[in-house]
C-alpha cells in the first residue's frame, strides 16, 4: 500500500514537472523576446538621444538669433533703398521659408515682408523647424552654400541680416536632424510597445510557473514522507532478505567446498609425485649456481641438470623453474619494494640468499645487494624487536659484536 501511494505521488510529480518544464521553455522564449525588444529599444533610444542632443543646440541658436532681432535693427534693414551685397540672399531664404515665395525675391517684396516688425518677429518665433517642407529645404540649400551666407560676413553689413542669416542656418540644420530622428522616435515607441507586451506575456507565464512550483513543492513534501515510510519497510525487508541470502550462501558454499577440496587433494597428490625432483633441482640451484653469471647458470640447470634428471626418470613438474619452488610472486614484489633490482639474476640471488643455510658471500660493486639486505633485515628485525648491526672486518672489536 505504501508503495502504491509513493508511486502515485511520483506519477503526479512527473506530470507537474513536465508541465513546469514546458512553461519554463515558454518563459525562456518570452524572456528572449523581452530582452531583444529591450535591447532594440535601448539602441534606438540611445541613437535618438544622440541625434536630439545635436539638434537642440541648432534650435537654441535659431531662437537666440530671433531674440537678437529688434525693431531698431529690422527698421534699419528695411530702410535700405538697396541692400548691401549678400543681404538679398538672406532675405531670399527668409521669403522662401516664411512666405513660401517662389518667384518674387526682390528687395521691395523683402521690405514688404518686414513692414510690420512685430508680426514679422512673431512669424520667426513661431516658425516650426520640425515642419519645413522638403521642397523649401531644397530651394534654400543652394543659398546656404554661398560663401557670404554666414554670420560673420553679414555682421559687418547689417546686424539684422546677420541674425536672420543665423536663424536660417540653424533652423534648417535643426530640421535635417529632426527628420532623421522622427522615424527613430516612431521605431522607439513601437519597440517599447513590443517590449511591454513581451514583459506582460512573461509575467503571465511566471505566475503560472509559480503556481505549478507550489503544487510541486507540496507533492515533494508528501513524497518525502511517503518515501521515508516506504524506506523503513524496505529496510526491514532487505534485512530479512540479507539474512536469508547469508544462510543460502553458507549452505551453498559448504556444498561447493567439497569440489574445491577434491581438486586440492588431486593437486597435492600430483605435487607429492614431483616433489623430490623439484626439490633436487632447486637444492642444486641454491648450492652451486650462485658463483656464476646468468648464461652459465641457465646452462647448468636448464641444459645440464634438467635433461639429466629427466633421463634418470626422476619425476618433475612440467616446465619447472627453480625460482617457482624457491620463492613466489608476492615475495619477489616485496623484495623489489625493499630495493632489490627487478632483473632475473638479482631475483635469483635473492632466492639463493633466502634459502641458503650458510651466510652468503656477495660480490657487490654497485652496493645494490647490501642495500637490499639491510632494508630486508630491518623489516624482519622490526618484527622481532631487534635491530640490524653493520660491521666491517677492519672495525675495532668486530669479533665481540659478532659473538
Amino acid at each position: 500500500a505504501k508503495k502504491e501511494v509513493t508511486d502515485n505521488l511520483l506519477k503526479q510529480m512527473g506530470l507537474q514537472r513536465t508541465e513546469a518544464e514546458a512553461q519554463q521553455e515558454i518563459a525562456t522564449v518570452e524572456k528572449k523576446k523581452a530582452d531583444k525588444a529591450a535591447a532594440e529599444a535601448a539602441k534606438i533610444e540611445a541613437q535618438a538621444d544622440g541625434d536630439l542632443k545635436v539638434a537642440k543646440p541648432a534650435l537654441d541658436a535659431a531662437n537666440d538669433a530671433v531674440n537678437c532681432l529688434d525693431k531698431a535693427s529690422l527698421t534699419e534693414l528695411k530702410g535700405f533703398s538697396n541692400p548691401p551685397s549678400g543681404v538679398d540672399k538672406i532675405t531670399t531664404a527668409v521669403l522662401i521659408m516664411v512666405k513660401g515665395e517662389k518667384k518674387n525675391f526682390g528687395w521691395d517684396n523683402a521690405k514688404k515682408m518686414m513692414a510690420k516688425v512685430d508680426a514679422f518677429l512673431d512669424s520667426l518665433q513661431n516658425y516650426r523647424g520640425e515642419d519645413i517642407p522638403e521642397d523649401v529645404v531644397k530651394r534654400v540649400a543652394p543659398l546656404l552654400e554661398d560663401p557670404v551666407f554666414n554670420y560673420q560676413t553679414m555682421k559687418g553689413k547689417s546686424v539684422a541680416a546677420a541674425n536672420l542669416c543665423n536663424w536660417v542656418i540653424n533652423i534648417i540644420q535643426f530640421n535635417q536632424i529632426y527628420k532623421k530622428v522622427k522615424p527613430l522616435m516612431a521605431s522607439l515607441e513601437e519597440a517599447r510597445a513590443v517590449k511591454a507586451a513581451a514583459e506582460e506575456q512573461l509575467n503571465g507565464v511566471v505566475q503560472v510557473m509559480k503556481g505549478i512550483e507550489e503544487k510541486l513543492n507540496k507533492l515533494q513534501s508528501s513524497f518525502l514522507e511517503a518515501t521515508e515510510a516506504k524506506k523503513a519497510v524496505e529496510d526491514e525487508a532487505n534485512a530479512c532478505q540479507e539474512r536469508l541470502d547469508l544462510a543460502e550462501r553458507l549452505t551453498t558454499g559448504l556444498s561447493s567446498e567439497n569440489v574445491r577440496w577434491s581438486k586440492e587433494i588431486d593437486s597435492m597428490k600430483r605435487e607429492e609425485i614431483t616433489l623430490s625432483g623439484n626439490v633436487l633441482l632447486s637444492a642444486a640451484f641454491v648450492s652451486y649456481v650462485g658463483a656464476f653469471g646468468s648464461e652459465f647458470r641457465e646452462l647448468l640447470w636448464k641444459n645440464t641438470w634438467l635433461p639429466d634428471l629427466i633421463s634418470r626418470e626422476i619425476p618433475l613438474t612440467e616446465g619447472i623453474d627453480p625460482l617457482t619452488v624457491l620463492t613466489n610472486d608476492a615475495q619477489v614484489a616485496n623484495w623489489q619494494n625493499e630495493g632489490l633490482p627487478a632483473d632475473r639474476i638479482s631475483v635469483e640471488n635473492g632466492a639463493i640468499i633466502k634459502n641458503a643455510e650458510r651466510w652468503p658471500l656477495i660480490i657487490d660493486p654497485q652496493l645494490q645487494g647490501i642495500k637490499w639486505v639491510k632494508q630486508h633485515e630491518e623489516v624482519n628485525c622490526a618484527l622481532e624487536d631487534s635491530k640490524v648491526v653493520t660491521l666491517q672486518l677492519g672495525s675495532k672489536g668486530w669479533m665481540g659484536k659478532v659473538t
